[in-house]
């Protein structure tokens, strides 16, 4: 065999030729077939994630049809929510008439009864507030004496004054 800076300068007879091109042949059937044996682990395992993938995509739009599902019935569901809870504000108010509806409300059942609560507490210190205020406030039970006016206080002519218009009213 020639070294790697030697060059052959020999004829290649056609029997020679054949041999090597076989050679040549046979060499690249072990190389494609190392190649397939080597690839084909991988092959597989590229299928196997492809079909992975479709699996996934099929998942995936399965999951976005549920989640366009829930969001109907969600806003189905808070449309009757906000109605109900409408209808117990104003069953609320109904049921306490004395409480201002400016004082009653909230976005949940818990908010409407804890401001039922609050505007209680203020109707009830109003109650209490007004309830002083009347017992401080004392008026006699009754119609006033009937008694004739003070003159005493008149001037000599108011005086004269008042006896005429006595005197023609019939008095």
């Amino acid at each position: 065999m020639p070294k790697d800076n030697e060059t052959n300068t020999q004829p290649i007879t056609p029997e020679a030729y054949e041999a090597l091109k076989g050679e040549l042949a046979a060499a690249q059937a072990a190389v494609t077939k190392a190649v397939e044996q080597a690839s084909q682990p991988l092959k597989e395992r590229i299928a196997s994630l492809e079909a992975e993938a479709g699996n996934k995509t099929r998942d995936i739009a399965a999951l976005k049809g549920q989640v366009a599902e829930k969001d109907k019935s969600f806003a189905s569901l808070s449309a009757s929510f906000e109605g109900a809870l409408t209808a117990y504000t104003g069953a609320v108010l109904k049921a306490n008439p004395l409480l201002p509806p400016e004082l009653v409300a909230g976005a949940t059942v818990a908010e409407v009864d804890a401001s039922v609560q609050k505007a209680s507490a203020i109707v009830g210190k109003i109650k209490e507030g007004l309830a002083q205020q009347t017992q401080q406030v004392t008026v006699p039970p009754g119609a006033p004496g009937r008694t004739p006016p003070d003159t005493s206080t008149l001037s000599a002519r108011e005086k004269i004054t008042h006896g005429l218009n006595a005197k023609r009213k019939g008095g």
